[in-house]
């Protein structure tokens, strides 16, 4: 959703590790794509913190259950929607992107990136996370939201200079509930 920028520390997270094994998504995109978009944040030219939007989608309602973005069977349908409103693709796609960064950033900072590095592009990623962290991904999620609630959400003049931001703002409130709610 970046208008007029190219997220260059993002691709080049994706050339240096590989995506998967020769694009191989069996593995699903959270990882990949969470920490592609984690470096970005730390070595790009952004300017806002994934947290500063995770804070605005759990003010707004507009959170995604951490469970369907990294199950092998629903992955496609946030980070590769099928939809046919290309606004509501990307916004989706993007949120997606955002909510993992934030809990991969979140994971880092918490747990160190070595703990981070044992569940990089894992195959079965909810039983690598359990024994990796020791907690199931419904008690790590459950605190990271308890951590993004208590953060400082978008100033208006971030919001400003973000470009996109009230454009993706009137998207994100056509998108589907069902994106949004926990099964």
């Amino acid at each position: 959703m970046k208008e007029n920028q190219y997220p260059l520390v993002h691709e080049l997270t994706h050339s240096v590790l590989g995506y998967g094994n020769n694009f191989d998504r069996s593995s699903g995109y959270f990882t990949q794509e969470g920490f592609a978009d984690y470096m970005e944040e730390i070595y790009g030219k952004t300017k806002t913190s994934s947290h500063q939007f995770m804070k605005y989608f759990m003010d707004s309602n507009k959170l995604i259950p951490i469970s369907k973005l990294i199950d092998p069977n629903q992955d496609d349908s946030y980070f590769r929607p099928d939809l046919t409103n290309t606004e509501q693709l990307n916004t989706l796609r993007w949120m997606s992107y955002t909510h993992s960064a934030s809990f991969i950033k979140y994971l880092i900072d918490t747990y160190g990136i070595e703990k981070f590095e044992q569940i990089y592009n894992e195959k079965d990623l909810v039983e690598k996370i359990e024994d990796v962290y020791g907690k199931s991904v419904g008690e790590l999620e459950n605190d990271w939201l308890v951590f993004i609630n208590n953060q400082t959400g978008l100033t208006y003049e971030e919001k400003s200079e973000v470009g996109y931001f009230y454009k993706v703002n009137s998207v994100i409130i056509q998108i589907d509930p069902k994106y949004f709610t926990k099964e």
